[in-house]
């Protein structure tokens, strides 16, 4: 058995979404995500419900193995969500969005600490920029 000390990073910012939370918060889901994002189709989702939920377990491809992602806090109500994504020999990191009410809009407050090496938010920021862009557009979710 080997036992090392993890080698960690935390990415935290703030992101001005042009739509309400309402409208936003069902979107960050891996099922909705399809509707929004072009090219996302996870390989696997499980869900009593058929989309986000507590304890939803769903796998992506990523260039260097399969992300296994789980869903540990789903609250609507406060509009937050936390996620674990594991990539095998990769890395490990805690997702957290918060989103919160700004008239007509809503900020998206986004943490994710991880093992290095670094698992950054550019991918996250340009799918929510995506949700925006639709929201924007009137498609409806």
């Amino acid at each position: 058995m080997h036992i090392t000390k993890p080698s960690r990073a935390t990415h935290t910012h703030r992101q001005r979404l042009f739509a309400p939370a309402a409208k936003v918060f069902p979107l960050l889901c891996p099922v909705r995500e399809a509707e929004w994002a072009e090219g996302w189709l996870p390989e696997l989702v499980i869900s009593s419900s058929g989309v986000a939920e507590r304890d939803c377990v769903f796998i992506t491809p990523e260039k260097s193995g399969k992300a296994i992602w789980y869903i540990t806090r789903h609250e609507p109500e406060k509009w937050f969500v936390e996620m674990l994504k594991i990539l095998p020999g990769v890395t490990a990191c805690r997702l957290t969005i918060q989103l919160s009410e700004n008239g007509s809009e809503c900020f998206a407050d986004i943490t994710t600490p991880a093992l290095v090496p670094l698992v950054t938010n550019s991918l996250l920021n340009s799918r929510l920029t995506i949700i925006i862009s639709s929201c924007r557009r009137g498609k409806k979710h």
